[in-house]
């Protein structure tokens, strides 16, 4: 099978889109569809087994009488077993799960069962981050319960003790020193940029660092918020079960092991000491075993229910047969005390009933009876994965009966060529038996018939003497060729023997050394070819990954919908039999018991009102659950409201903010451009000043500030003479020269420093004026589209509020021009057009969402079964088998108690009712009589309360 073909398995999606998208349905269609590929293929599987058994040749199976006992010898002992275990098994099977306690307290505990494993589950899935790859649960120095061991050897640990030693596990250090990553802008060349070189490696480094970096800081903020795992000591501080912990973390890490292997290794874990290891020796205490049972289970009624299998099970524990050491000795009486329970004897409590039950008894396909007591989260994700995992196996399985089918038919074929050919055989044999016995049969027969015809008293006598004669010499020569035959059949058969073995021999080696050397060629050959279809099919992969999901979720849609129809048909013809049976059965019950029909009759009118009160109640549920849907529906679109106008008022700060600092770094931008401009334009000057003054004679463009400069320093020179001969001070004349050399070209720099202050001034309020200038252009146009948005929207308003008006007063008008009425033969509603007449069994096209209610009226409905009248109000939906109080009915046609007719007519002079029919008489009857009132004569709905 193609390796690859776990791959497309894993990917193909697990749910195939309806025509109506309803994702759920077809999520359970699929599943069952997949349930039903599973047993196809088991069934197939069982044939394939059967058919090599059945299709032995004699050639290939010397004796296969003996193999066949051997294997129905086995066959019996295991379905003993098996039979010995389901009795044993019977009485603690639990075949419903203990009703869930509502009180507050256990709905608490359940409440905070579920939020600790949720977060469990979450720890898991960030400590299996792909930068965490190398930190396993247990197995070597690095691995969690190593460190956890070395760190604090006990059950309880402090959170903060448990928080560091993760962390140094997990190579997290302090949040302080964690480097964040930077938010600056970086282009697509580091420190080689200059050079033309791209740096796609350190980016890569850099997205892994991001990654690991992010892993860890989720991970230690999730150690931070860890509560729910945690329990107060009496010192009022967290303390957690480290042990319990790491448990669970594994069933999450390996949710296909099943409960079993989850329990051994829950058990080294409490047993061992630093390394994981199991022997038979060690011994845990036996409240930490039923910590290990109880710990995931969901309320205290399902740990109260497995505490009791496992006293149950201490209780069954010596009656175990064939111990290695004996039912009185010292050692297996400790082994099994109170107090502590070895390995060994852990194990055999696991294969006693009690708890054999709650381990592999299963529930559902996919979960045992531990798995359904345990905690919805835990439950869940085990049953979605193993699940997960069945369907792909069924899937890969189904791919690869796919792919040999033309094997497989070979395979059939040659066995049944082979069965053909024994059966001949075994044909043949039994011919040639038959004819050999007819052919020696007859032979006699002949012979004694010829010795009775020709044989007299002489002939008799010399043909004894001489079948004497030639006895005794015929038996000599036998003994001489009885001997050189043995002789000669002792050596040939020795001959053929050393032959025959080393042929054998030959054969042997010369079909080993080809089956070597066959294997080897094949595996090269297979590698080629393998080598060859890796490289040929890498490109076209992705293509066949589609094309085979698209084929898959074609051709699992039309299975679906061809067997969904034959089920829907299968299922009509089914239901029109049984109605068809059920009539007849019904007629047939009827006649035969006659004398019980009165009770049959009230018990189907309390079934019919019983119906029909069902129906009542179900659309005042509809109705108020519409109602309520309706108010969270307002209740959610003004929330929604809600949260956009605040992301709408946050969205705009966070613009202002944005703009107000881009504002502030251009300002510091230019600042800093601007003083370093200032600094150089003075640098620049005081060297030109200093060079100038250095120099002797100057030509060109220069020549003039130096003859300026030149005479500054002499006057200067002059004054500061001056001024230190007043002060009776004696300086050397290069000195002073010096000295005002230096003051001229401080007086230099700082003029050019002013200059070049004032223009910063300038640049800076034009720079200034141009924010001013942005923000109310930017202002403007916002106001502008602001404008344009809230007439967009107004339009919009107003455009939905007329459309909404016009679909009310049209709804409305339609209400007004319809009436709803009830058929009573197809049991639907009918819709009758006041103007025109015109009845339709559709409703109209404009009320949309809206229903019309039925007339407050009663209608007459006959019964199929009894065949008798009973009354229904459609609007109240009330049935009713006795003459509604509010009604009235034609009093001439009462009489008949078959016949029940609403009043049309009301006679206001004898105070009678009448239908239609009656009234039709009764005026012929009167106006012949001259005894006619047309006054006394008004119509009146009998159907209606008070005729309205």
């Amino acid at each position: 099978m193609d390796p690859l073909a776990d791959d497309d398995v894993a990917d193909a999606p697990l749910t195939l889109h309806s025509v109506d998208g309803q994702k759920e349905d077809d999520g359970d269609d699929d599943q069952q569809a997949i349930t039903s590929l599973d047993a196809q293929l088991e069934d197939l599987e069982s044939r394939i087994l059967a058919s090599p058994r059945e299709g032995k040749s004699d050639d290939a199976d010397p004796d296969p009488l003996t193999e066949r006992n051997v294997s129905d010898r086995k066959r019996r002992e295991a379905l003993r077993r098996q039979l010995i275990e389901q009795r044993e098994d019977a009485p603690w099977i639990i075949a419903e799960l203990p009703a869930q306690v509502t009180t507050p307290g256990y709905a608490a505990l359940e409440a905070f069962q579920t939020k600790k494993w949720r977060e469990l589950l979450q720890l898991m899935k960030l400590m299996s981050a792909p930068c965490f790859h190398g930190i396993r649960l247990a197995g070597d120095d690095r691995a969690l319960y190593e460190g956890f061991f070395r760190a604090f050897p006990h059950h309880l640990v402090t959170k903060a003790r448990f928080t560091s030693v993760v962390r140094q596990l997990f190579g997290i250090p302090a949040v302080a020193t964690i480097p964040r990553r930077r938010e600056t802008k970086t282009t697509g060349y580091g420190r080689k940029g200059k050079r033309g070189i791209p740096t796609d490696k350190d980016n890569n480094v850099e997205d892994q660092d991001s990654a690991r970096t992010t892993a860890r800081l989720a991970l230690d903020h999730h150690l931070e918020k860890l509560q729910f795992c945690c329990e107060r000591s009496v010192d009022n501080v967290p303390v957690l079960n480290w042990r319990t912990l790491l448990i669970a973390l594994r069933m999450f890490q390996e949710p296909l092991l099943t409960m079993r292997e989850h329990l051994v290794w829950a058990f080294s874990v409490f047993s061992s000491s630093g390394y994981l290891e199991q022997n038979d020796s060690d011994a845990v205490d036996a409240g930490d075993v039923t910590l290990m049972f109880t710990h995931v289970t969901r309320n205290p009624a399902a740990s109260h229910l497995i505490s009791e299998r496992l006293r149950a099970a201490l209780g069954m524990l010596p009656s175990i047969r064939a111990p290695p050491l004996s039912l009185s000795s010292a050692s297996f009486t400790s082994a099994i005390s109170s107090s502590r329970i070895t390995f060994r004897v852990f194990k055999r409590l696991l294969q006693l009933p009690p708890l054999r039950t709650l381990v592999n008894h299963r529930m559902t396909p996919h979960t045992t009876v531990v798995d359904e007591l345990s905690v919805a989260v835990y439950r869940d994700f085990v049953y979605r994965a193993r699940r997960r995992e069945h369907n792909r196996r069924v899937l890969r399985r189904l791919r690869y009966y796919n792919e040999t089918k033309v094997t497989r038919l070979c395979f059939h074929t040659w066995a049944q060529y082979t069965r053909d050919r024994k059966t001949a055989r075994a044909t043949v044999a039994f011919a040639y038996t038959i004819t050999t016995r007819i052919k020696q049969r007859a032979a006699f027969g002949a012979l004694r018939r010829h010795a009775l015809a020709s044989i007299a008293a002489l002939e008799i006598q010399r043909v004894f003497r001489g079948m004497c004669g030639r006895m005794r010499a015929e038996e000599a020569w036998r003994k001489i060729q009885a001997v050189l035959a043995v002789q000669g059949a002792f050596r040939m058969r020795a001959h053929f023997t050393r032959h025959l073995r080393q042929l054998r021999r030959q054969n042997l080696l010369a079909i080993r050394i080809q089956r070597v050397y066959r294997g080897r060629l094949g595996r090269i050959q297979a590698r080629q070819r393998l080598l060859t279809y890796y490289y040929r099919e890498m490109a076209a992969i992705q293509r066949e990954r589609e094309a085979f999901r698209e084929f898959v979720r074609g051709e699992m849609a039309r299975r679906l919908q061809h067997l969904f129809r034959k089920i829907v048909a299968d299922k009509r013809r089914a239901r029109q039999i049984q109605e068809e049976e059920a009539k007849r059965e019904i007629e047939l019950k009827m006649l035969k018991l006659s004398e019980n029909a009165a009770q049959q009759a009230a018990r189907h009118r309390r079934e019919v009102t019983e119906k029909y009160d069902k129906l009542r109640e179900e659309a005042d549920y509809k109705e108020q659950r519409r109602r309520i849907d309706g108010i969270e529906k307002q209740k959610i679109v003004h929330r929604r409201r809600q949260r956009a106008w605040e992301a709408f008022k946050t969205e705009k700060v966070a613009r202002k903010e944005a703009l107000k600092l881009q504002e502030k770094e251009s300002y510091e931008r230019l600042k800093s451009q601007w003083e370093n401009t200032i600094a150089e334009q003075v640098r620049k000057r005081g060297k030109l000043v200093e060079q100038l003054l250095q120099l002797v004679e100057v030509e060109g463009e220069w020549e003039k500030m130096h003859a300026q400069l030149h005479q500054r320093v002499k006057e200067r020179t002059k004054q500061l003479t001056a001024k230190y001969k007043s002060n009776g001070v004696v300086v050397p004349k290069r000195e002073v020269i010096e000295r005002a050399q230096h003051e001229i070209m401080a007086e230099e720099t700082e003029d050019e420093r002013r200059k070049t202050e004032n223009n910063w001034l300038q640049a800076e309020a034009e720079f200034l004026q141009k924010l001013d200038n942005d923000e109310e252009e930017r202002l403007l146009a916002e106001n502008a589209e602001e404008r344009a948005a809230r007439q967009k929207s107004a339009l919009s308003i107003q455009c939905a509020f007329r459309m909404f008006a016009a679909r009310k007063l049209l709804r409305r008008m339609l209400a007004d021009l319809y009436v709803k009425e009830f058929d009573t033969e197809t049991y639907a509603p009918r819709y009758r057009n006041t103007l025109t007449g015109k009845v339709t069994t559709q409703k109209p096209n404009g009320l949309g969402s809206e229903e019309l209610e039925y007339e407050n009226r009663w209608v007459i409905m006959t019964d199929d079964v009894l065949g008798e009248q009973f009354f229904y109000n459609p609007r109240r939906m009330k049935q009713s088998w006795a003459k509604p109080d509010d009604c009235k009915f034609c009093e001439p046609c009462c009489t008949n108690a078959l016949s029940t007719v609403f009043a049309t007519v009301w006679n206001s002079q004898d105070d009678t009712y009448l239908c239609q029919a009656c009234y039709e008489k009764e005026y012929v009857a009167r106006s012949q009589q001259g005894d006619l009132q047309s006054d006394a004569y008004a119509a009146y709905d009998g159907s209606r309360a008070n005729g309205q």
